[in-house]
Order: structure tokens, then sequence, then C-alpha cells
């Protein structure tokens, strides 16, 4: 406003310099003329539905003076640093940092915890448990639709039926209004079993183990449990001498990869043929041992054909008929005078199908010797 005088007035921001004489001696000094600070808002303790009440705060608080918020409703006071509000909106602040005003504003906002339902899956004939993340932020559940919900006006209740279902709640903090939904979906039981027998699903004799595998698609084969003989994994060995009888029938429960168990069975069968037999001794205790045949194993599997052959490989006796038993007399069929066989050791091959699965041809090898 003036340059010589001792008490100007300013307009523009700057450093500016000021000369004088003292006595006869001159003299300087400056002076830099800034913006005064802004006031900021620098704090708030959260948002509704998180908290009850929002704390606001400024800055360095003792430096200013003439504070000023507005609007005044839902505030603690509109005169100090650091009011609670209890209603979201914008707020405004003005003040005083030594002879400047300044001003701020800050935003406070109704942001609830999102209401979280974990989908899942539900096994034909189980009830399972809906599971809201972090439920103990929220209250006053209602569940729709009701049906296949063991109660509709709690956090997890227990679900029965696939479906889609609605919660609507409230927030512990504000009591705000929330929603969820959960999608519950029939859950995939264990598809296209198949056991696999190794060498094959007749043993025979007592000397003899068989491998059984599983093997197809969504299935968990680390959950897998056989039961007689117990075992978890995707196979076990079974020994003959495990079958008592000629049919051992091990139970296998079967996890799918969405956790469904179903159950499935294995058969084993057990074939024993004699070792000897004896066809014209009819003295006391072989009567019983005239013919050779296999020991009775049961109506599941059938014999399709029993052939038997010399230790040289010629073939003395085969029957593929619908016969059953099917049996040798220790005559040799391929002879003309239909003659007996000699004493010796014959080999004999059988094979077997199961009833229900007479393209699955199962075969059994073994010796007998024939005494005259």
């Amino acid at each position: 406003s003036c340059t010589d005088c001792t008490n100007p007035t300013v307009t523009k921001f700057g450093t500016y310099t000021v000369e004088g004489i003292i006595n006869t001696c001159k003299s300087s000094n400056t002076v830099t003329v800034k913006e005064a600070d802004t006031l900021l808002v620098i704090n708030k303790n959260g948002d509704f539905c998180q908290v009850q009440k929002v704390e606001l705060s400024i800055g360095e608080a003792s430096k200013y003076s003439n504070i000023s918020w507005n609007p005044i409703a839902g505030l603690s006071c509109n005169n100090c640093a650091n009011p609670t509000v209890t209603a979201p909106g914008i707020y405004k602040i003005t003040a005083k940092k030594g002879n400047c005003k300044t001003s701020g504003k800050i935003e406070v906002v109704s942001n609830p915890p999102a209401l979280v339902v974990d989908n899942l899956k539900l096994c034909e004939g189980s009830k399972n448990n809906i599971i809201i993340q972090n439920s103990n932020l929220f209250t006053n559940y209602n569940w729709t639709p009701v049906a296949g919900l063991s109660n509709p006006k709690i956090a997890n209740p227990e679900v029965s039926t696939p479906n889609t279902y609605t919660v609507n709640a409230n927030t512990i903090f504000g009591n705000c209004p929330v929603k969820g939904t959960v999608t519950v979906t029939a859950g995939t039981k264990a598809s296209n079993i198949a056991f696999t027998y190794d060498p094959n699903q007749i043993v025979n004799g007592n000397d003899q183990n068989i491998n059984i595998s599983i093997t197809g698609t969504n299935i968990d084969l680390g959950a897998t449990a056989w039961t007689n003989p117990t075992a978890i994994g995707s196979n076990i060995q079974i020994s003959s001498n495990d079958i008592n009888g000629s049919i051992k029938t091990i139970l296998v429960k079967i996890k799918s990869a969405d956790g469904c168990f179903t159950n499935d069975t294995a058969k084993v069968y057990k074939v024993i043929f004699p070792s000897v037999f004896t066809p014209e001794d009819a003295s006391a205790g072989f009567e019983n041992n005239k013919i050779f045949q296999s020991l009775p194993f049961g109506k599941d599997i059938t014999m399709t054909e029993l052939a038997i052959f010399t230790r040289w490989g010629v073939r003395v006796h085969y029957d593929a008929t619908d016969k059953s038993p099917k049996e040798w007399n220790g005559f040799n069929d391929n002879d003309t005078s239909h003659s007996e066989c000699p004493t010796d050791v014959y080999i004999y091959v059988a094979k077997f199908a199961p009833v229900k699965a007479k393209d699955k041809v199962l075969i059994v090898k073994g010796q007998v010797t024939l005494l005259r």
C-alpha cells in the first residue's frame, strides 16, 4: 500500500525487503508473506453400521479457534474440535488459525459390512448347516423360502433341500438392513464306478491272492473305504483264505469330489477243484470222489467251459454245453473207443462267468491227479 511507511499492507504472497537508517547507519531485513495453513479434517473412527457413533477430529486442534461445524443436526457439539455424529452426511468446518480463516469438510457414510453366505453342496438324503461369514455382526435374521430350513430365524439354519435361499438381517451397529443369498445345490455322487480284478474275479483253492481296484470319474479315491477287509484307498488285496464259503461280498464306501458318499459292492467267488480223483475206487471214503468237478460255488456264477489236457497238451475232455455241473469221469472223449485215461497228472482249464455279466469270462487253471 506504501513503500516509505512503517506498516504497509500487502495483497500478494512473496518475500519483501525493507531498508532504513538508524542514526547514520543503513540497515535492512526481509519478510515472507505466505498462505495460511488449510484446516484438514484428518480422522474419523469408522462409518455407520460398523460403529454406533462416528467421531471426527482435526489435526493440531490447539492451533485453531472460532471452530464452527455444520450442519448442526446429528452433532454432539458444533464448536469443538472432536464432535461425534449420529447420522451420515457431509460435515463442514470453519475456524481461525491466528487471524486467518480456514475451512474443511469430511463425509461420513453408511457402510454396513457385507453379509456373505457360503454356497454349499447337499448330498442326497443328508442335511447341512448354512454358514454366514462373521455372523456375530448381524441380528434379526429372516430366511426365505422357509421350506427346507430347520429354523428361518437363526444365522445358520440346517438345510435339507437344494434351493436358492435369501436372508434379510440387520447389523449389530447402526441397525442397518443387509441382505444375502445362498445357493444350495445337489452334490454329485461318485459315478461310472468300475471294479477291476487281477487276475480275475475268481480265486482258486487256498493259496491265491486277488487285487481289486476302483476306477471311475468324480471319485475321491483317498477317501474310499473298504469293509471286510477294512482298507482306505483305491484298491485292496484279498486272499482266498479270507473267503468262507464260495462267495465274498465286500462293501465299498466311495466318496465323490463333492463329498457325497455312496455304497457299492465288489464280489469275489471262490472255486475249489479237487487235486486228486479216483474214478474206479468205490471203497469207503472214496465213493464221492469218482467224478472230477468243482465244489459248489453258489448261484451267482456259472461254469461255461471245462477242458482237460494231458501233460503234453493233448485234450481228452471238453464240455461247453449248458449242462450243469460240468464234470469229467476220467475217460478220453476224443478217443473213438472212449478209453480210460491212465493214472497221471492232468491239466484242467475252466471258464466261468457271473450270471449277471456273462460277457466277463473268468478262467481258473490247475492240475489234478487221476488215480486208478
